[in-house]
């Protein structure tokens, strides 16, 4: 896997990049064991036949989503890094308060 994204990524990926694809990966890894143990369901309506399909299948769909897309930012961050890296601060940060508190509310409503 590191030689995969290092191979994606031949300069160092920036600490905002490394944040958001360390959240993703969390999301991705924490969502599929909550589907291997019943505990969850995929609200995404385009991965949720990935994620009924199995765990090895939603886990690659998954990782071809964001990765491509970080890439793509980290690249044109490259060209206009005042405007891409807070961006990419704002998402991670977003995106992990959203994951944490729309799982605790999905365990709460249970």
């Amino acid at each position: 896997m590191v030689r995969v994204i290092s191979r994606l990524f031949p300069q160092p990926l920036s600490s905002a990049a490394r944040f958001l694809l360390l959240v993703c990966m969390l999301d991705t890894f924490s969502s599929a064991l909550l589907f291997a143990l019943g505990l969850a369901r995929e609200a995404n309506p385009l991965l949720a036949p990935a994620a009924e399909a199995g765990v090895v299948r939603f886990v690659l769909i998954k990782i071809l989503t964001f990765v491509p897309t970080i890439y793509l930012v980290e690249w044109y961050g490259r060209r206009r890094p005042g405007f891409v890296q807070p961006l990419l601060r704002w998402a991670a940060w977003a995106y992990l308060i959203l994951y944490v508190a729309l799982t605790s509310l999905t365990f709460f409503l249970q």
